[in-house]
């Protein structure tokens, strides 16, 4: 059985019109920009602690109050660097995880962050950075999964949608060298040795690295 559909222009006209207006308004929402929440209002909607923690299960900025300033303020528009000083196990790797993860999801760029030797960057890889990524629902499909052969994804070295993980040793020069990066970390430099290369201090090298990319959501 056929079914023959006759349509005067004005319906036609009605059909494109709407049609037209769909298109523009996915267009419309496909262009939005996303809306940026604070570090830690992400990490208490999102962050998961692996089993290995202290406290496994969700992240809670509440249960360390102390991290919240410190992790909000990176999104400041007057701020250009945090410097924190304090003591051991006060949560300063997990404020760093949570400021990745962070740019992992909502604020995808380059992201360097730098350990005080080889075996520290690899440590915090294999124990602390790895099984976030795992644990970390939204994460896990926006993180390439590392590959032996590929230089541009190695362990130290992560492919992230809209950017990259760059993971350094403060001992080796030459994994600064031609790289830049948006965001740059260092955890425990006060253990990065400053004399072990002669090609300058690796603190003050490593914040060099983000000194020639703008920020445009900064003015």
């Amino acid at each position: 059985m056929e079914a023959t559909i006759l349509l005067s222009d004005q319906a036609v006209a009605g059909l494109l019109s709407g049609n037209l207006r769909r298109i523009i308004e996915e267009g419309r929402r496909s262009i939005r920009p996303v809306a940026r929440i604070a570090v830690s209002e992400w990490a208490d909607r999102n962050r998961v602690l692996p089993e290995t923690s202290v406290e496994p299960g969700p992240w809670r900025t509440d249960r360390a109050p102390h991290t919240r300033e410190i992790m909000d303020a990176i999104m400041s528009a007057d701020v250009r660097q945090v410097t924190v000083m304090g003591s051991a196990q006060i949560g300063k790797t997990e404020m760093i995880n949570n400021i990745i993860a962070y740019h992992i999801d909502v604020a995808p760029c380059a992201v360097m962050v730098m350990q005080p030797t080889e075996k520290d960057a690899r440590d915090y890889v294999l124990q602390k950075l790895e099984p976030m990524l795992e644990d970390t629902r939204c994460l896990t499909r926006k993180v390439a999964k590392k590959k032996s052969r590929d230089s541009e994804n190695s362990i130290f070295r992560k492919k992230i949608a809209g950017g990259y993980l760059t993971i350094v040793s403060g001992t080796a020069a030459s994994s600064l060298r031609g790289r830049s990066a948006k965001v740059t970390i260092g955890d425990d430099i006060d253990a990065i040795r400053v004399d072990i290369t002669n090609e300058g201090d690796p603190i003050l090298r490593l914040i060099k690295r983000s000194t020639s990319i703008s920020d445009p959501t900064r003015s």
